[in-house]
């Protein structure tokens, strides 16, 4: 059990110190809105706080892939627009440093092995 996670979750701001992961110990701040949730009540919203943390471990994921996807889209794009004849010159210059760089990292992979 993530004992913090559990807290924050039943008590929203709750402003607490937890030693050793312990529901046992447990010092609640007196200024919380609510009284320090019982062993049982901590136990009892554990399933529904490892569903949530899950679900935000997988929506941590997507958010990375689609990051990755976006990145590479910009890549796509820049090298697809440069190409065309009637490109800015900026675009095309910008494409030109890019694919020195890109030299640069090949250049490394082939030294490093």
């Amino acid at each position: 059990m993530n004992i913090t996670a559990i807290l924050l979750h039943l008590v929203p701001g709750a402003q607490f110190t937890c030693y050793d992961n312990n529901p046992d110990r447990i010092i609640w701040h007196p200024a919380n809105p609510a009284p320090c949730p019982t062993r049982s009540e901590i136990e009892a919203a554990w399933p529904a706080v490892q569903s949530a943390l899950a679900a935000g471990a997988q929506d941590a994921a997507a958010r990375q892939k689609l990051v990755e996807i976006d990145l590479s889209s910009v890549r796509a794009l820049r090298e697809y627009l440069a190409a065309r004849p009637d490109a800015p010159q900026a675009l095309k210059d910008r494409e030109a440093e890019a694919a020195a760089e890109r030299a640069k990292l090949l250049i490394h992979k082939v030294r490093d092995k």
